[in-house]
């Protein structure tokens, strides 16, 4: 079984920090996948992406629950549905897993699918601290396996536009970012209110904020400063941060479960705006336009054609593995976000600015 230990930074085929790059060619065999899991995510995004590509063949669907993997497996013509996680991947014909599971279960799931000789495309955030993360790495690389972080916005065409845009100019030096995902989180048995399964606005969306203000102004930044409401089970349900980047330049960070849906992503130049709405979502039919103004002047509207950035992603993961190049987003990248997560949730207790080490 080939193997890419988790991507190469330095590698100079891989694509710059924040940008995707996709080769056109067809592997020869389709690769194999199973899925870990039957919540929405796999149900509406990962299952049929895997179902109608012509690089990979989807074999199983597994769920603790009989009834809702055969369900699963049934509406979209996947041949074997198990109840059990291990059972899937004790499975000989399976090259590939996607784990869709609650954070909680993203480490001990990695790990054993990893000992069973899989590849790994693991549902955000890919660790609740940075100790998680680079456990699952130390056991990928020695089982010789490839494991990414599904983090799939930053696979839309719109992200690598907006990025084209930046590096040509089209509003200047970049000096502020402002990053929003809000929505209702309806369910109060939803695993994203427990404590102990990795619950929390932070871990769950925010990750998606602090990197597009990573990506975006090609940095790490220095410090935080973050305020954070928690809800009644105990997990933060609305947070608003600044983070600090080289050079003065600042992000403003905010992400809740309890109010509406809004969802923006702001860059703030010298000379104009760019602003993508619907930043983290845009999906399958929806338009995903680009929002242009230069120096305080009319909006220009720059259209984006619609895309399924979970088939991109998988699309993306399965080339690596079948031409042996590096990932498009290498673990480096998920660490550095796990480092920022665990400066804010130091800031939001402590009430200060915290530097990020």
């Amino acid at each position: 079984m080939s193997s890419v230990n988790g991507g190469n930074q330095n590698n100079p085929s891989n694509p710059a920090h924040g940008e995707v790059s996709l080769e056109q060619s067809t592997p020869a065999q389709p690769l194999t996948w199973g899925v870990l899991g039957t919540g929405m995510v796999a149900s509406r995004a990962i299952v049929p992406a895997l179902s109608h590509a012509p690089w990979a063949r989807l074999l199983a669907v597994a769920s603790h629950d009989q009834q809702r993997a055969s369900a699963l497996a049934s509406t979209h013509g996947v041949p074997k549905a198990y109840a059990d996680y291990q059972a899937l991947l004790d499975d000989p014909e399976i090259a590939c897993v996607y784990i869709a599971l609650p954070n909680n279960e993203h480490r001990p799931w990695v790990e054993r699918a990893a000992v069973a000789g899989k590849h790994i495309l693991c549902e955000k955030p890919l660790g609740r601290n940075v100790a998680e993360i680079q456990a699952m790495r130390t056991i990928c690389e020695r089982a010789g396996v490839t494991l990414m972080e599904a983090l799939m916005y930053r696979f839309h065409p719109r992200i690598a536009r907006a990025q084209g845009m930046l590096l040509g100019g089209s509003i200047g030096e970049i000096e502020l970012v402002q990053a929003s995902f809000c929505f209702q989180m309806a369910d109060p048995n939803n695993y994203r209110l427990r404590h102990g399964a990795g619950g929390g606005v932070l871990l769950d969306v925010g990750g998606y904020c602090v990197h597009a203000a990573s990506s975006f102004l090609h940095a790490e930044p220095l410090a935080t400063q973050v305020f954070s409401r928690q809800g009644r089970t105990g997990v933060d349900v609305t947070l608003a941060a600044t983070l600090d980047f080289p050079g003065g330049r600042t992000a403003q960070i905010t992400c809740s479960f309890i109010t509406s849906e809004y969802q923006r992503l702001t860059l703030v130049g010298t000379h104009g705006v760019l602003e993508l709405p619907r930043a983290f979502t845009a999906w399958k039919g929806e338009d995903a336009p680009i929002l242009l103004s230069r120096d305080g002047g009319a909006t220009e509207i720059i259209p984006c054609p619609p895309a399924d950035p979970y088939a991109l992603m998988v699309e993306a993961f399965t080339r690596a593995i079948t031409q042996g190049a590096p990932v498009p987003y290498p673990l480096e990248e998920s660490l550095a976000t796990a480092r920022i997560v665990e400066a804010m949730v130091h800031a939001a207790r402590t009430g200060r600015r915290e530097a990020i080490a």
